[in-house]
């Protein structure tokens, strides 16, 4: 999760961000939601395939973009994970970005991302990939933090690993999987 502006719809795009009941989301910069579009630049279904399309877009014919995103004030776009980013710790599904969130309140942390990393006894551990904003600390000094904001045992970092920048997309994603592959290679 960056703590940045990700950019404003082109001419012609409509959009709007929902909460998991499709209800439409404030743009006050604080409350998140799927992303939907529609417009000339987004394709309008698949070929005979009404299952997907009835999971791919709303009654509406906005495209469900997985893209979680904050609406702000002045109609940027804050990009801050994905909707089915999760992460499975012994049979436990964690959502990547509400460990993201409590990582981020930490004030030595600029930007996070919770990243599943393959474990032979856990099925997945999860890693802390941060980017610090000050002096860094230690993984046992963020799951005490974590502890004292109620954080469950099951969803704290397994890993922390301090990286300069976190990897985007093309498209200014954090990119995830590109900081699995750093981790491991």
């Amino acid at each position: 999760m960056v703590r940045d502006k990700q950019g404003r719809p082109l001419f012609g795009v409509e959009m709007k961000v929902v909460d998991d009941a499709g209800r439409a989301q404030p743009h006050d910069g604080k409350s998140m939601g799927e992303l939907l579009v529609r417009g000339p630049y987004t394709f309008n279904g698949y070929f005979r395939a009404a299952r997907d399309n009835e999971r791919c877009f709303d009654p509406d014919g906005f495209y469900r973009s997985g893209d979680l995103v904050r609406l702000r004030h002045d109609g940027y776009l804050e990009v801050t994970g994905r909707v089915k980013d999760v992460i499975c710790r012994c049979g436990e599904t964690i959502a990547a970005q509400g460990l993201e969130e409590q990582l981020l309140s930490h004030p030595a942390i600029w930007s996070a991302a919770a990243v599943p990393l393959p474990d032979p006894h856990l099925g997945e551990k999860i890693c802390a990939a941060v980017v610090f904003s000050g002096a860094p600390i230690t993984l046992a000094e963020l799951n005490t933090y974590l502890d004292q904001r109620g954080v469950a045992t099951h969803a704290r970092p397994d890993m922390l690993v301090a990286l300069p920048t976190l990897p985007t997309t093309p498209v200014g994603k954090v990119d995830k999987r590109a900081i699995a592959r750093q981790i491991a290679g």
